[in-house]
């Protein structure tokens, strides 16, 4: 560290802290990269990978793209599975006695974009949070980009069966489990091509961070209300899918809607192959949406009624007044 400028001081003490992620750093009017990460995003956005101090000890790997068109490279790196941390410069170069103060603004990946540039308009973006224990399995569903909250818990010898079903229904893009949680093969297929795994600290997942972290962002003294008392294991993972989003999204959050739990006993479960031989979402065999039954039934004018239709059908009703409603 001694040895390069100040500015790779900065950006190295930066990066230290986002080891997982391709850091953006923003130098005027370009978001540079360096190192593999360069080597990384190049080669994904088809941009020329050059080199900074070229013959020097400072060599370093680099491309860049400008802050003004960076949504959609991002977006590109997202859709291939990185995560992206946006460094931005936080007070005026011209202001700035020496080296400008940078900070990560935003961590963006799979499971957390919310801007409709990035999202496929009819298609739910969610983020999973998964805590496999022996006594059961818990799990929280979050979508940012409308707010949507779900929790589930499963116990017995088919709570494997259940949590696949709804993986194979929610489809989220990310998934967060604890340090040191082996699944195997317990994902289904098409969740472990589509989803990016993510392991966080073990504590992120402890009752005592879930109660915390619900109750303070939803302002209440306890959880009842939610009717998450008898859950610990699905309260458990919506703490740490709301810490998460809180660390990388450094935004209130406040468009959230509470938890709600699912209950088996609300819907008709239809599991993959169901979903898949009616031809649900997709069809058989280009894996299209064009010919499924949503895409027959899909007249919505919003990319909110879209997604709301869509959960309808991967989720129907069995409730005879509700289905009047």
């Amino acid at each position: 560290m001694s040895d390069l400028t100040p500015m790779f001081r900065q950006y190295r003490k930066i990066k230290e802290a986002h080891r997982d992620c391709i850091l953006m750093f923003r130098m005027g009017d370009f978001y540079e990269m360096f190192f593999e990460d360069a080597q990384k995003a190049s080669r994904v956005l088809e941009i020329t990978l050059t080199t900074r101090g070229k013959g020097s000890a400072m060599e370093a790997p680099m491309c860049g793209v400008p802050h003004h068109s960076a949504e959609g490279y991002i977006a590109k790196l997202v859709r291939q599975g990185y995560r992206v941390a946006i460094c931005d410069q936080v007070e005026d170069a011209r202001k700035a006695k020496g080296l400008v103060r940078r900070e990560v603004i935003r961590v963006l990946s799979p499971g957390t974009v919310s801007s409709p540039d990035q999202l496929e308009g009819a298609v739910p973006n969610y983020l999973c949070s998964l805590l496999v224990e022996d006594s059961g399995i818990g799990a929280a569903f979050l979508d940012l980009s409308t707010g949507d909250f779900r929790l589930a818990e499963h116990r017995g010898p088919g709570r494997w069966d259940q949590l696949g079903n709804q993986l194979a229904g929610f489809a989220p893009r990310e998934i967060l489990i604890p340090e040191g949680t082996v699944l195997g093969d317990r994902l289904p297929a098409q969740i472990r091509d589509r989803a990016l795994v993510q392991e966080r600290p073990t504590w992120c997942f402890s009752l005592v961070s879930a109660l915390r972290a619900v109750s303070e962002h939803f302002g209440v003294v306890t959880l009842d209300g939610f009717g998450l008392e008898e859950f610990p294991l699905a309260t458990r993972t919506a703490g740490m899918a709301l810490q998460f989003l809180k660390d990388s999204q450094k935004s209130s959050l406040s468009h959230l809607g509470p938890p709600r739990f699912l209950r088996e006993s609300d819907v008709l479960v239809l599991d993959p192959v169901t979903l898949r031989n009616l031809e649900i979402t997709e069809t058989q065999g280009g894996r299209s949406r064009k010919g499924s039954l949503l895409d027959l039934l899909d007249r919505t004018r919003t990319a909110a009624g879209a997604r709301r239709l869509r959960d309808w059908l991967l989720r129907p009703l069995v409730d005879g007044k509700k289905i009047g409603a």
